[in-house]
């Protein structure tokens, strides 16, 4: 957590140089407003912008939301993902919603999708591997096309040396580059979330929806009516059926 008020701190930052590229994350930055230790909400950023390079590109984590405005240059939308959908006894039995999980991370990615026109949002959610993953291909499909209707930056934490030749088309499908999308509706969705989008349409409910598949993303928007089941595009033409006939969860 960085704690701008400290002299040490301050001083350590002007010696921030990592080649070209200058990126910093002031994570845990909403602990420490609420734990008082800086006198307003943006007075921490603020600090850090004083003693970094002015091409500094400044990622917020943990941080407020609307009160990082103009003071950061992207910020976390959601919560750390991990390699499985779910994780009901947190969710169910604690009510608590924010633990890691490719389920989570979507519900909390999609329903912040306004807020690109703020900074760069950064949903940090892909996971392209299939081994030591229990994510199946609809699942990492939603993945990528959460990235795809959000934009922002894009990242993954997945092991090269655990990627096979269709993981790692799929990591490289994330890593392009696209325009936020918008919703075709708030009134209607498959899930507690934004679900239908201009680009595609997101089922995050347990069951088939729509004519969607549990868990699933469909990059072609749906007619009204529905239609016939669709099993999520995660990728090029192609990568969704080379992951089908290798995957023991489709």
């Amino acid at each position: 957590m960085l704690e701008g008020v400290h002299f040490e701190l301050q001083e350590k930052l002007r010696e921030v140089r990592v080649g070209d590229v200058r990126q910093d994350a002031a994570d845990g930055v909403g602990a420490a407003v609420i734990e008082g230790l800086c006198d307003a909400v943006g007075a921490k950023p603020q600090l850090v912008y004083g003693v970094l390079d002015p091409r500094t590109f400044l990622l917020g984590c943990g941080a407020p939301l609307a009160s990082s405005i103009g003071l950061v240059d992207a910020m976390r939308t959601g919560p750390d993902v991990a390699p499985f959908w779910d994780e009901e006894s947190r969710r169910i039995w604690l009510g608590d919603g924010t633990g890691p999980s490719a389920r989570n991370a979507l519900h909390t990615a999609l329903s912040r999708w306004y807020q690109h026109t703020w900074y760069q949002p950064d949903p940090d959610v892909m996971i392209a591997r299939r081994e030591l993953s229990l994510l199946n291909n609809d699942e990492r499909g939603a993945l990528l096309g959460l990235l795809d209707v959000i934009g922002g930056l894009r990242a993954s934490s997945d092991p090269l040396q655990l990627l096979d030749a269709p993981a790692l088309e799929l990591l490289r499908r994330s890593l392009e580059l696209s325009r936020p999308d918008r919703p075709r509706t708030l009134t209607r969705s498959f899930g507690p979330a934004v679900t239908h989008f201009t680009r595609g349409t997101f089922n995050l409910l347990d069951v088939p929806t729509g004519g969607l598949a549990p868990h699933s993303y469909s990059s072609a928007p749906l007619p009204a009516g529905g239609r016939e089941a669709l099993r999520c595009r995660s990728g090029p033409e192609g990568v969704a059926s080379a992951l089908e006939e290798t995957d023991p969860f489709a």
